[in-house]
């Protein structure tokens, strides 16, 4: 090999190296960014489960109100029920004492 050849070997492997560095470098900087983006998208994740178990809290809150207020409404539509099952009753005693009074005094 010529001292020429042997420079444009080196010559050419320099610029390979070269070539190979700005390589590293630009994959670093693409590894440094996708790191930080990585940290950014944990943070956020964290942010989020905090909201979503904020969320979670208030709607289980809301559910159990909503479930008393519906066991409160049941239990008044219980009680109205038997009230006016009670007063049916009493109306149907009512008419029949009305009726043995007309049959017995002769009223129609």
């Amino acid at each position: 090999m010529t001292e020429e050849q042997r420079d444009e070997l080196l010559l050419s492997m320099k610029n390979q190296m070269d070539t190979l560095t700005a390589k590293v470098l630009e994959h670093d900087k693409i590894l440094f960014e996708l790191k930080y983006d990585v940290k950014e998208i944990k943070k956020d994740n964290r942010s989020i489960s905090r909201c979503v178990a904020g969320l979670e809290v208030k709607v289980e809150r809301g559910l159990d109100l909503l479930v008393d207020g519906y066991n409160g409404i049941q239990e008044k539509l219980d009680s109205f029920n038997s009230r006016f099952e009670s007063d049916e009753d009493k109306l149907e005693r009512h008419d029949n004492r009305i009726w043995r009074l007309e049959s017995k005094f002769g009223i129609t």
